[in-house]
C-alpha cells in the first residue's frame, strides 16, 4: 500500500472539499480495479474529522496499470481543483502541486512506486 495525502495549498479549498476529492479519487481507483480506502475520513459529509486524517488515502499499487491509473485520476483531480496537492509519505516525501503534473516530479512518483513495489 502506499499512503497519500491530498491537501490545498494555502488553505484555499475547505476541508469538506478534500474529503469529498479524496472519496472520489477512491471510488475512481476502484472502478479502475485498484484497492483504495481513506482510513478515518469522517463517513458523512460536514462532520469534522482529525486533521492529519482529512485527505489520506491509501492504495494498493502492485502493477504499473495500477500506478497509470492513479496518474490518471490525480491529473484528472488536479484538472478540476488548481489549488489541489497531494503528497506520498515514505522514506521520502514526494509532492506534487498542480502545476507539476506534466513535469518530472510525476515520473520521480511513478519511479518511487515501481521501487517500492519491487522491495514488498
Amino acid at each position: 500500500m502506499a499512503n497519500f495525502r491530498f491537501f490545498s495549498d494555502g488553505g484555499r479549498l475547505p476541508e469538506e472539499v478534500i474529503v469529498e476529492i479524496t472519496r472520489h479519487a477512491a471510488v475512481a481507483l476502484e472502478h479502475r480495479g485498484i484497492s483504495a480506502n481513506f482510513p478515518g475520513i469522517p463517513p458523512v459529509a460536514g462532520q469534522k474529522g482529525d486533521a492529519v486524517t482529512i485527505g489520506q488515502l491509501a492504495v494498493d499499487l502492485v502493477t504499473s496499470g495500477a500506478v497509470t491509473a492513479l496518474i490518471e485520476v490525480l491529473r484528472e483531480l488536479f484538472s478540476r481543483h488548481p489549488d489541489l496537492s497531494v503528497e506520498m509519505k515514505g522514506k521520502e516525501e514526494i509532492v506534487i502541486r498542480t502545476h507539476d503534473v506534466a513535469s518530472e516530479k510525476v515520473q520521480a512518483l511513478v519511479d518511487r512506486i515501481n521501487q517500492r513495489r519491487s522491495q514488498s
